[in-house]
């Protein structure tokens, strides 16, 4: 599942009340309807977890879409970078 990707890596996903980021970056989006959808999104969320250089993701959703993503901090303005995944149908 998706869950365990981050499970594996020892990520800990919070999910905040709201986000409220004035830079927000989509740095990918996949769509994860069956296993065979398992492998790409495998790689994007590895990716992600690679970037973010930390040991936490942030989750939130919207309708159908699941949103992971981290804080970076770049010339003293947060910025939010993020991957969506359309699950479901």
């Amino acid at each position: 599942t998706i869950m365990s990707i981050f499970e594996e890596n020892n990520i800990r996903v919070t999910t905040p009340t709201s986000i409220q980021i004035p830079l927000s970056f989509s740095v990918g989006d996949i769509a994860f309807y069956s296993q065979s959808d398992l492998e790409a999104t495998k790689e994007l969320l590895t990716q992600l977890i690679n970037e973010s250089g930390g040991k936490r993701v942030l989750m939130w959703e919207e309708g159908n879409t699941l949103n992971f993503g981290y804080l970076k901090v770049v010339d003293n303005v947060t910025e939010l970078h993020y991957v969506s995944i359309e699950v479901g149908r």
